[in-house]
């Protein structure tokens, strides 16, 4: 699961990089989009869903507060990683029950950059999505490869024939910091 590889042009095997990304620019514009008190840290009430429930990721010194610093230090390990694409699956159960034709979308948080990439996939009748970033916003070289990017997300999830709570979509509640244990585990979403 941990890195996907690619055909170069000599043939060879090339790895696909991790996506690059200016962590401290990232980490201000983080602090200014989440600190509500403007204190300097993120409290776990201030925090986006995907750095609450990965807390540690984050908050390296353990004073239940993240700092700017610890904001960078995490987006820099994105960079620093050796995954650059990864497997991943994402199970999706409303109201108890799994739901085929959902749509599940990733959208990267705006101040990652624009070399994260969105990705998306649709339930099959088990509940299961194969999310990927689309063929077209790859570049040439990986267009056969097929996954998605370390990073922090905004989750979306919608279905054509089912009415799923805002909080899931339009005013969506979700997003996930993705690693490599995420392409071991999945994702699982029980939206109620």
């Amino acid at each position: 699961f941990a890195c996907l590889l690619n055909l170069g042009c000599s043939g060879r095997p090339a790895t696909i990089k991790p996506p690059k990304i200016d962590a401290m620019a990232a980490a201000e514009a983080a602090m200014a989009n989440f600190d509500q008190d403007a204190d300097g840290s993120l409290s776990k009430q201030e925090a986006c869903a995907g750095i609450t429930n990965t807390w540690d990721r984050y908050d390296q010194d353990g004073d239940e507060a993240v700092t700017k610093e610890e904001l960078a230090a995490r987006f820099q390990q994105w960079s620093e990683d050796d995954t650059g694409m990864m497997n991943l699956l994402a199970e999706v159960k409303y109201k108890g029950q799994h739901i085929e034709g959902a749509l599940v979308e990733l959208t990267p948080y705006a101040f990652l950059g624009e070399n994260f990439k969105g990705c998306s996939g649709k339930t099959d009748r088990y509940g299961f999505a194969s999310i990927r970033i689309p063929k077209d916003q790859l570049p040439k070289s990986q267009q056969g490869v097929f996954g998605v990017q370390v990073g922090l997300y905004q989750v979306s999830i919608t279905h054509p024939n089912k009415k799923i709570p805002a909080k899931y979509n339009d005013e969506s509640e979700l997003s996930v910091d993705l690693s490599p244990l995420e392409a071991n585990t999945g994702l699982n979403f029980n939206l109620r």
